[in-house]
C-alpha cells in the first residue's frame, strides 16, 4: 500500500494505491485492504469522506482518542481517496 498526500481545492486529501497480492501473469487483482486507518488531530465534529476506486462516496465518523479522531476505512481493493470535512 502506498499513500500520497495532496491539496485539492485547498483541502488535504490522502490518495491510497493498493498493489498487495498482485503477481505478474497470475493474479492481477489486488488483495482487499481491510485494516487501514487514518488518525487526525482535529475538532470533535469532523467527518471523513471516503471514495473507493470506481465506487460511491461515503461519509465516515471517527472514534475519539484524546485530541485526535481515528477513522477506520472500509475495505477497498485498487485504491481510494479520503478528505476531511469540518463540521461547524
Amino acid at each position: 500500500m502506498v499513500s500520497y498526500i495532496a491539496s485539492v481545492d485547498g483541502k488535504p486529501h490522502i490518495f491510497f494505491a493498493n498493489s498487495s497480492g498482485i503477481v505478474p501473469h497470475r493474479n492481477v487483482k489486488p488483495t482487499p485492504e481491510t485494516t487501514t486507518r487514518v488518525i487526525i488531530a482535529t475538532n470533535a465534529n469532523a467527518t471523513l469522506s471516503f471514495l473507493p476506486f470506481l465506487g460511491m462516496e461515503q461519509t465516515l465518523t471517527g472514534e475519539h482518542s484524546g485530541d485526535k479522531l481515528i477513522f477506520h476505512l472500509p475495505p477497498f481493493d485498487r485504491g481510494a481517496v479520503v478528505w476531511l470535512n469540518d463540521s461547524k
